[in-house]
């Protein structure tokens, strides 16, 4: 069981998601150039290509990309958006206050708006990556830690 969730930069590349047209539009080119390169590798090189630490598994380039033309994310219980509805622990969601594409704020709100306790808290000054990798994302990481530790009745640890 699932007590509270921490989501980190929580959004899908889907349509409804996405206000802007113009930077759906670069989401768009963006999957379908993911897709490209994945498909011609066998998966996406992304220590390669400086984009992140680990490959990516062309399955799930796959899916992330059938998730942006769709519209819709199907799993094992239907479709992923119709049921978060049913999300019934407290969710404390961070998003990089300079993350102007791939996660930015009123994307991440408009994906979380059907969960019903939600907490959406922008960390000002970092981008998508910033959230785990840059030091100034240290106090929201305090915070979350603490949220954490009230919702599940543990007192936080200490650390830098």
């Amino acid at each position: 069981p699932v007590d509270a969730v921490l989501a980190l930069a929580p959004n899908m590349w889907a349509r409804q998601f996405e206000p802007s047209r113009l930077a759906w539009a670069r989401k768009r080119g963006l999957m379908e150039a993911f897709m490209l390169v994945a498909r011609a590798r066998g998966h996406f090189p992304a220590r390669r290509l400086g984009m992140g630490t680990d490959d990516e598994a062309i399955d799930y380039v796959r899916s992330l990309v059938e998730t942006a033309r769709a519209g819709r994310c199907e799993g094992p219980q239907g479709d992923y958006f119709a049921t978060m509805n049913r999300v019934g622990v407290p969710v404390l969601a961070l998003v990089g206050g300079a993350d102007h594409l791939l996660c930015h704020v009123e994307a991440a709100r408009r994906f979380l708006r059907a969960i019903p306790r939600v907490e959406l808290r922008v960390v000002p000054g970092v981008d998508h990556m910033g959230l785990v990798l840059d030091a100034a994302s240290r106090p929201a990481w305090r915070d979350a830690a603490a949220w954490l530790s009230a919702r599940l009745g543990a007192a936080p640890e200490r650390s830098s």
